[in-house]
């Protein structure tokens, strides 16, 4: 299966956009809201997940540059198809 120049690129971009938002609001579901032990524990949990969503996040962002990279280079590419 030959893809144009790009192309993959472009899809790593959209699966990394596209894990990083829907796992990042997974962890934010999960992190509970209400503390009423008022424990330092869930309060450090909550530090940990917030964190955690926080990098996924990061990895959505690294996506949505992947895919403008690779909409660059499938599109600029000026060398025929191989």
């Amino acid at each position: 299966m030959k893809l144009k120049r790009g192309a993959g690129i472009m899809i790593a971009g959209i699966v990394m956009f596209l894990a990083g938002h829907f796992l990042s609001q997974m962890v934010l579901n999960l992190t509970p809201t209400i503390n009423p032990a008022n424990s330092s524990l869930i309060a450090d949990a909550n530090y940990h997940m917030i964190a955690m969503s926080n990098q996924l996040t990061t990895i959505s962002q690294f996506g949505i540059i992947a895919l403008v990279i690779g909409a660059f280079v499938f599109f600029i590419d000026r060398r025929a198809g191989r």
